[in-house]
């Protein structure tokens, strides 16, 4: 018996911060987890091409709940800045522990 998406438990009150989200492992990484019903927060270098990998999820699963983060793991004021947005509470309240990140 193989493993698949299908496996992922339901991950709903989750949430799930993967890095490099427009392209390649990240982007399957971030279809998988938000079909599986986490909150997935997009990290990424190139807002345009995040913007159009978040378009292309919420067409396939219009539910997925997607949040975009402006990311460049070269830039130390990048990450700090990314780490703010994401902590335990951003600035629309939503308070979490993250729990894993996929890069």
């Amino acid at each position: 018996m193989s493993w698949t998406t299908k496996n992922i438990q339901d991950l709903t009150g989750k949430v799930a911060v993967v890095t490099g989200a427009n392209s390649g492992l990240g982007f399957e990484s971030v279809r998988a987890l938000g079909g599986a019903g986490a909150h997935v927060v997009m990290a990424s270098r190139n807002p345009t091409k995040a913007q159009a990998a978040h378009d292309e999820i919420i067409a396939l699963d219009p539910n997925a709940s997607l949040e975009l983060v402006e990311l460049d793991l070269g830039s130390l004021e990048s990450v700090k800045a990314a780490a703010a947005t994401i902590t335990p509470c951003n600035s629309s309240r939503r308070c979490w522990p993250p729990r894993w990140l996929v890069s």
